[in-house]
């Protein structure tokens, strides 16, 4: 099975690693990468920015990706779109119409045991704000490109509801419905170990495809897709399962 780590970030958003770091290192280890940094933010910010991200990085054999922001306006004219390979799409916020903004920065850094204590939201409203997170998902789908989405479920309001509640059930079958309607890919995330299996489980029973993910910002991330092979072995997934880009080197 050919193996893609189709989310990384380089020294052209806010990961430590070049994208010849990530070339080489994928090589030792015997897996194949893409990159897909932030788009419209972390010093990736404005078109400008984008054009010289795609500048450095088209041409060099790997698929080209993006990381947009689920929630925010994706202004990108058609001509730059045909340049990415794919998109990912991720949650990196809540936008509680006529409140202040649910930014969770801070909780990645938890789950990524760079940090400690998450206290970023009222945890009575939890139910209210995972609603709001798969609107976000439904609107960004209807209205821009994506073919993966990307660490789903990796949110304080998922974490901070029951797992078995009908509550995660329900919103799991929503998002997965989104996804087959869409054609969204589904992102395994070596990362954050995220999906759990019982929603990779959903998702491969209703022909949903897979990417693999290690989301590495800093060095010693780079290649961290363990938890990525333990899925392929729980679900026994075949390459007809995954989602691979065709790489067009523009």
């Amino acid at each position: 099975m050919t193996i893609y780590d189709l989310h990384c970030h380089s020294t052209y958003s806010d990961g430590r690693a070049t994208v010849e770091y990530l070339m080489e290192k994928a090589k030792e280890k015997g897996y194949r990468t893409g990159i897909a940094d932030h788009l419209f933010c972390c010093n990736n910010d404005t078109l400008e920015d984008i054009s010289r991200y795609l500048d450095g990085v088209c041409g060099l054999g790997i698929p080209v990706g993006g990381e947009a922001n689920i929630g925010e306006d994706f202004p990108m004219p058609d001509s730059m779109l045909k340049r990415f390979d794919y998109l990912v799409a991720s949650i990196h916020k809540l936008f509680p119409k006529g409140e202040e903004t649910l930014v969770f920065n801070r909780y990645f850094a938890i789950r990524s045991g760079f940090d400690e204590v998450y206290e970023g939201y009222d945890r009575s409203r939890a139910e209210e704000y995972l609603e709001l997170a798969y609107q976000q998902i439904a609107s960004h789908f209807s209205r821009f490109r994506a073919e993966i989405l990307g660490h789903c479920g990796v949110m304080p309001v998922y974490d901070d509801i029951p797992y078995w509640s009908d509550t995660i059930r329900d919103w799991e079958k929503a998002v997965v419905a989104l996804c087959k309607k869409y054609h969204v890919a589904m992102e395994i995330s070596g990362m954050f170990h995220q999906p759990y299996e019982r929603l990779l489980r959903l998702a491969k029973s209703e022909g949903i495809k897979f990417s693999f993910a290690s989301d590495c910002h800093k060095l010693e991330h780079v290649g961290n897709l363990a938890y990525c092979y333990e899925m392929i072995d729980a679900l026994n997934l075949q390459e007809s399962d995954l989602f691979i880009p065709e790489y067009a080197g523009r």
